[in-house]
């Protein structure tokens, strides 16, 4: 356990300069910034109500409740939502870890493969831009669902 948490940690390390970014054009604004759902106290029942939110975009329940809890944490502020993401991402990094001994890899194999995960490239527009919030929650409750299926 204490090798997934080192690996996940590093994993988050690595991003750590997306904690300086504001938010992003393409969709922050539209999925965070300007969703009324996010910023109203009534918007969580909303959230889990409707298809559609904000107008034109499929709703993430999951992904908009926690945008919804963090505006009552720090409001706007992109710091916290990067924070979450990054925490995420570790979290994910050291499930890789764990799933792949759970399978039977060797320690040593599971380690570089999770390391490959946390460090991939790949993983830049998922850890850095709010609005793929949905990407590192999929794959942390994937990850977390696929090990306990397989302990059970």
């Amino acid at each position: 356990m204490g090798q997934a948490v080192v690996l996940g940690a590093l994993a988050a390390a690595l991003y750590l300069p997306a904690l300086g970014n504001g938010f992003v054009n393409w969709d922050d604004d539209r999925v965070l910034l300007d969703n009324p759902a996010v910023a109203r106290a009534d918007g969580l029942a909303r959230i889990w109500t409707t298809a559609e939110l904000p107008d034109g975009f499929p709703n993430y329940p999951l992904v908009f409740t926690s945008y919804w809890v963090e505006h009552r944490l720090w409001g706007f502020d992109p710091l916290g939502y990067h924070a979450v993401s990054l925490v995420l991402h570790g979290v994910a990094t050291a499930l890789v870890f764990l799933l792949l001994g759970a399978l039977g890899a060797s320690p040593w194999v599971a380690a570089v493969a999770a390391a490959l995960f946390g460090a991939h490239p790949l993983q830049v527009e998922s850890v850095a831009w709010v609005a793929e919030r949905k990407t590192v929650l999929a794959a942390v409750f994937f990850l977390a669902a696929a090990l306990a299926y397989l302990r059970h």
